[in-house]
């Protein structure tokens, strides 16, 4: 080997590395994006059906552009997302997903957010104190947009929720009717039946009605102060106004809402603690779930976008072969 030849391996060898490190990058960077924007991760795979295992494809895919449906104006929903101030980043996925597709949606917090369209409602921030929180979100509607919805869903800033399923069901149900609807649990300490707040719950306008105006301001029907478990304290205070705890689950025993993640309720067993709170019985695996699915909960921002993909934007010849064991 000559001195020039030499000399042009030895700058090769030098580059080599740094060219194969890019290389890397670039592949690892591609498979990335194709798991995150192209595919669904693979706990979805297992729990959704693009053919409609999951939701009704012929209501999502009638208008998904403007998403309004032949019952957007029919079944008028409006949506209460509670966040947090340090979780208020979650929003954008909200807003850009499930959130659009509500008739009219309110943001609320502790403190206000101008820059991010949530409404600060001036209470005690909180695990402990989300009652208080509740209490005044749905005061706030009660005041203010009373008049823009039939149904009034109260979800947290990491639940999913499919509102063309939410709308069928409601269908079949009239708002003037004293009813809310969700997965239903019992507490087993006193046996006190409510509505999980992870899976969210929608109550009728009457229920909004009759709650605010008789039963916020009665100290005997609702707990006073902001301190309590907010959906077992919902719950009771509900049941004291005659407002139904309603059954959404589907003709089979299949619930809608989910206060966990798709992925858990298709493993052999759920959590043990879900055993003893479930006030119907509790049921994993394949059939765990009804084809109406509403609500999800522990879902993060990347995963709103992955749902919202293959519910609305992945192409009907995208199908995506679900082996749910």
């Amino acid at each position: 080997m000559n001195y020039f030849t030499q000399g042009v391996f030895s700058r090769m060898t030098r580059k080599i590395p740094l060219f194969i490190v890019r290389l890397c990058i670039m592949i690892l960077l591609v498979t990335f994006l194709n798991q995150v924007i192209v595919r669904p991760s693979a706990k979805y795979e297992r729990g959704l059906n693009i053919t409609g295992n999951v939701f009704h494809e012929k209501l999502i895919r009638q208008n998904e552009t403007t998403t309004r449906g032949s019952l957007f104006d029919k079944v008028r929903i409006l949506c209460i997302v509670t966040t947090w101030p340090k979780t208020m980043s979650r929003l954008q996925a909200v807003k850009q997903t499930w959130g659009k597709r509500c008739n009219k949606i309110v943001y609320v917090s502790s403190s206000a957010s101008p820059e991010r369209q949530v409404i600060g409602l001036n209470v005690t921030e909180g695990y402990e104190m989300l009652w208080g929180k509740t209490k005044a979100a749905f005061q706030y509607v009660r005041n203010h947009h009373s008049d823009d919805a039939d149904w009034f869903l109260k979800a947290d800033d990491d639940t999913y929720v499919i509102l063309e399923n939410l709308r069928t069901f409601l269908d079949a149900h009239d708002p003037q009717n004293l009813i809310y609807f969700g997965h239903r649990f019992h507490y087993p300490e006193t046996n006190q039946s409510y509505m999980s707040g992870g899976a969210g719950y929608t109550l009728s306008k009457a229920g909004l009605v009759r709650l605010v105006d008789v039963g916020l301001s009665n100290d005997s029907l609702c707990q006073k102060g902001e301190k309590g478990i907010e959906d077992v304290l919902m719950g009771q205070c509900l049941e004291r106004l005659g407002v139904q705890h309603g059954d959404s689950r589907d003709r089979s025993g299949r619930n809608r809402f989910l206060p966990l993640k798709l992925d858990k309720y298709f493993q052999e067993k759920l959590h043990r603690w879900l055993y003893d709170y479930e006030y119907y019985p509790a049921v994993s695996g394949k059939d765990c779930c009804a084809d109406s699915l509403i609500s999800v909960h522990y879902i993060s921002p990347t995963d709103m976008y992955q749902l919202d993909y293959l519910l609305y934007r992945a192409r009907p010849t995208e199908t995506f072969v679900i082996n749910t064991g």
